[in-house]
């Protein structure tokens, strides 16, 4: 078996959608991280990891509906930061989406704005400069996911 190994070019990735095994695409990696992310196919690989090994590890007979919506809810938040902490030291704004949690009337019903404590984990927040745009970003294009983790509804 040979192997080719191809080295991508500062600031492009490879274009899966486009590419075949006979010939590899490459797309411009957008700068703007909502541009980026548009499924949660994106959140799963900007986390490094697939739809299948996170159905391995949040298996649902080991875990409740709701704890895996907060596994889905974990990864795309960790996504929108692109990796990056939340510093409760820095004095810098992070962003939580709260949500009207009616079953049938389940909605984002604000951002809410926190700089040295919370009443929602550092990892569920959203940080940085654009943070509350990601959050709402986010709610926009993961609703069903957050309702999962809110309601245990799938």
């Amino acid at each position: 078996m040979k192997t080719l190994k191809i080295q991508i070019p500062t600031g492009y990735e490879i274009d899966e959608q486009k590419s075949t095994f006979q010939e590899i695409k490459f797309k411009v990696v957008s700068k703007n991280i909502r541009d980026r992310i548009q499924t949660i196919y994106d959140i799963f690989s900007l986390n490094g990891t697939t739809e299948e090994d996170f159905n391995k590890k949040w298996n649902k007979d080991l875990f409740t509906t709701t704890e895996i919506g907060l596994g889905l809810e974990l990864l795309i938040a960790n996504a929108y930061n692109e990796g990056r902490k939340s510093d409760w030291n820095d004095g810098s704004w992070k962003r939580y989406p709260y949500f009207y949690m009616q079953e049938k009337s389940f909605r984002l019903n604000g951002v809410d704005d926190r700089s040295g404590c919370s009443d929602a984990p550092s990892a569920l927040c959203f940080n940085g400069s654009e943070s509350e745009e990601n959050c709402r970003d986010a709610v926009s294009k993961f609703l069903p996911q957050y309702k999962q983790s809110r309601l245990g509804v799938k």
